[in-house]
């Protein structure tokens, strides 16, 4: 089976090809570009380079959120037009257990990403334990939440963050620069798996996952 992966969530973007669990390709692009004039371009070189075609892809696996509003829709608009084209399934992957799937840590590890307003996207666990399921939360409830010990946080909440980890949670670990952000060969991964379970979907019903309002719709409840 031939997986695209596709992460356009965060700063980063990412486009990942995998046979089965075995990664064929990946390309990260972590430049000031916007993703929508950058997603298609990098598939296609990633596609030729491994001389490959869109008619090879067996499922599209895609990470619908949380993130950036206008990455996430960019991400879903673009694997539902591939999937339409080629009636092709989609496996839909939360970003942020996208970027648990980045690292292994014998402890917690906590997935952040900043949701702007001093407020983070996030989810944690130990093992196969899950700690905290994806939520919307500010910074100072969601440190407490991560129990004792030491934790390996990855995600662009790192950045943003930073000082307020360490001061609350001085044994915090951080993810290195290559791990860090999107992987879309951890999206291929994740989609691997929920193919076994058949937890897949049509173009018709691929879903962004944004966890709260944009700030649009925030604006609009004010008024």
């Amino acid at each position: 089976m031939v997986i695209l992966g596709l992460d356009t969530t965060g700063s980063v973007l990412s486009v990942a090809l995998s046979r089965d669990t075995k990664i064929l390709g990946e390309t990260t692009i972590n430049d000031t570009k916007k993703h929508s004039e950058t997603l298609l371009p990098v598939l296609n070189d990633l596609l030729r380079v491994l001389g490959l075609d869109i008619a090879d892809i067996d499922l599209i696996a895609v990470s619908v959120g949380p993130g950036s509003f206008t990455g996430i829709r960019i991400g879903v608009a673009t694997a539902k037009g591939l999937a339409h084209a080629r009636n092709i399934p989609i496996a839909q992957i939360d970003s942020l257990l996208g970027l648990l799937q980045n690292v292994f840590f014998n402890g917690t590890v906590c997935a952040i990403m900043n949701a702007r307003r001093n407020q983070a996207y996030a989810a944690a666990k130990n093992g196969d334990n899950v700690l905290i399921a994806s939520s919307a939360l500010p910074i100072g409830e969601l440190l407490p939440k991560l129990g004792a010990g030491p934790v390996l946080f990855v995600g662009d909440g790192i950045d943003a963050f930073w000082e307020t980890i360490i001061k609350e949670r001085p044994d915090s670990l951080f993810a290195g620069e290559a791990v860090r952000y999107q992987r879309a060969s951890s999206i291929c991964a994740l989609g691997y798996l929920k193919s076994l379970k058949g937890d897949v979907v049509n173009y018709h019903h691929l879903q962004a996952n944004y966890l709260r309002p944009s700030q649009a719709e925030r604006l609009k409840r004010e008024v």
